[in-house]
């Protein structure tokens, strides 16, 4: 709670208004914990299972739900290149912020609300999931992309670079170059029995827009694959 008492402090000893400190405290969090309240939130939480555009607050990473796909986020610096490669995705409606009640998450959902503002995002909301759990799908941690570092000397067996004209993909100790993802989706289908029981990983730097990952990602779920995700 060491959060919210500073944020009380810092709360009362800039007013002179008439309120009490209790009072002033939750005016504050409420302010930053929702600055801008949407009379369709309660119609939408009553279905939290379908928002499109959340974040669940785990004890070590995050999980992103984003326009059905789900990303594991193990870091607040990957979370910080998340937020800003997927500005223009995030910012279409509104984003909720999900934690289970416990005091130990704040930190971490004082960090989710500096990187939505250096983002020039404010149109979210934190909820506690406590109050709706029957309601809140679980994240699935080993499936969709993962946004991960790759320790030193591990290798994917089967990787795709994803540059700003071409896709590299490395397979088998042979590369291949494609202009565009049809050529990737052919090889993967022709391949796919083989690449199917291997590491994969896509390779993208953080200035690379997401209208050249995503069709990559959707390929890779049209045939089911696990994969990881790294920005660089």
């Amino acid at each position: 709670m060491k959060f919210l008492f500073l944020i009380a402090i810092l709360f009362v000893t800039s007013c002179s208004g008439q309120q009490k400190p209790e009072q002033q405290s939750k005016v504050d969090t409420a302010k930053i914990f929702n600055p801008k309240p949407d009379l369709n939130d309660d119609l939408a939480l009553q279905n939290i299972s379908k928002l499109k555009n959340l974040l669940f607050v785990q004890d070590n990473f995050y999980v992103f739900l984003l326009n059905e796909q789900e990303y594991k986020i193990p870091s607040n610096d990957t979370l910080k290149t998340f937020f800003t490669n997927h500005f223009a995705e995030i910012s279409q409606r509104r984003f909720f912020i999900l934690y289970d009640g416990s005091d130990n998450k704040f930190p971490k959902i004082v960090s989710v609300i500096d990187n939505l503002r250096a983002s020039n995002i404010d149109n979210y909301r934190v909820i506690n999931i406590q109050n709706y759990s029957e309601q809140v799908p679980q994240p699935i941690a080993t499936s969709g992309p993962a946004f991960v570092t790759v320790e030193n000397g591990e290798t994917p067996d089967f990787k795709i670079d994803i540059g700003p004209k071409t896709y590299k993909v490395l397979f088998n100790n042979q590369t291949e170059v494609f202009s565009d993802t049809l050529g990737i989706d052919k090889f993967i289908k022709k391949n796919k029995e083989l690449i199917a029981s291997k590491k994969i990983m896509l390779n993208s730097e953080k200035e690379i827009p997401s209208g050249r990952i995503k069709p990559i990602i959707n390929i890779l779920n049209k045939y089911n694959f696990k994969f990881e995700m790294m920005v660089r």
